[in-house]
């Protein structure tokens, strides 16, 4: 993202695998009350943070986001893209900006192995507290960074990967398609879609399967849906 500075992360369980995975980037530590972190697991991850819990009133958590549970972290720690092997998933998101969208489709990918995601750098919510709540440690796996999308699939075309994007106007199934060992799937804007200069560059136009005509599956939903046929297809490893 552009500011990799701090980010601040709320809820139980997404601040509790930041502590597990980078315990020494953790900046700031702010707690409702200490019985936060008086279990025995988080007296274990606490023994390798330097910075101590701070107790604050509720509206300091408030502020940053709904569904806080009384607990808030600021670290700088920031997941790396690696080098992809021969079998590789990227998620690519044309201008999603529900963060609770954002927040599932983290969690989703960091469940189904996917390498990292990219979003646009207009029109997109970036990793705010709700998100990182949401994804409930998802953002501390899978690396999350800005693009501009029509450059980039050139780029991951240049690097041998296969890019799709999805909407409802086209026949072709995802569950027809033979997807290569590296693919990218690109998602749209929760109304307006995938944008069409940005469809252009796709090697083909997908759609996933309903039941009835005109609703259509959350955005989040159809990453879920569509990563997992591709697991199916390409393997988990």
């Amino acid at each position: 993202m552009a500011d990799k500075k701090l980010r601040f992360i709320v809820g139980l369980h997404a601040c509790m695998e930041n502590v597990r995975v980078a315990p020494q980037h953790v900046r700031e530590f702010y707690v409702s009350h200490m019985d936060q972190v008086h279990s025995p697991e988080w007296h274990e991850l606490l023994r390798s943070v330097k910075v101590k819990p701070k107790v604050k009133p509720t509206g300091f958590f408030k502020e940053m986001a709904e569904g806080h549970q009384g607990i808030a972290i600021g670290s700088d720690y920031w997941p790396k893209i690696k080098t992809p092997g021969a079998t590789s998933r990227v998620v690519l998101l044309d201008g999603i900006e529900d963060p609770h969208n954002l927040g599932a489709i983290i969690r989703t990918s960091w469940l189904m192995n996917v390498d990292a995601i990219y979003v646009t750098e207009r029109r997109s919510v970036k990793l705010t507290p709700t998100v990182h709540k949401v994804a409930s440690g998802g953002c501390e796996h899978v690396p999350i960074e800005e693009a501009n999308l029509q450059v980039f699939i050139k780029e991951l075309k240049e690097q041998g990967y296969w890019v799709y994007s999805f909407s409802d106007k086209t026949d072709t199934s995802i569950y027809q398609t033979n997807f290569n060992n590296k693919t990218a799937l690109v998602f749209g804007n929760e109304e307006k879609g995938v944008r069409i200069p940005v469809i252009r560059e796709c090697d083909g136009l997908l759609k996933i399967p309903q039941a009835q005509e005109g609703p259509s599956y959350n955005v989040s939903v159809s990453v879920g849906i569509a990563l997992s046929e591709l697991n199916r297809q390409i393997g988990w490893s």
